[in-house]
């Protein structure tokens, strides 16, 4: 995912991959057509063949993992 963002946002991005590398393949594909590439929920579905629900839910589990995950990533311990 990092080589989506720009080059001033890189520490960001590479805190993105290592958080997205705990992500199941569907769970990363939804995410990302999501929200980088801002596809919608029912063209992510008709691309992977399955219903929007199956979607939605796929975006919902990554974005948790990736908040739980990206919490703390970086950060400096006191």
């Amino acid at each position: 995912l990092g080589e989506i963002l720009h080059a001033r946002e890189r520490p960001l991005a590479t805190r993105l991959d290592l958080a997205c590398a705990h992500l199941s393949e569907m769970e990363r594909i939804c995410f990302t057509l999501k929200h980088l590439e801002e596809w919608r929920l029912k063209e992510i579905a008709d691309e992977l063949g399955t219903s929007v629900g199956t979607v939605k839910q796929a975006v919902f589990r990554a974005v948790i993992k990736l908040r739980t995950r990206m919490t703390g990533l970086g950060r400096s311990e006191p």
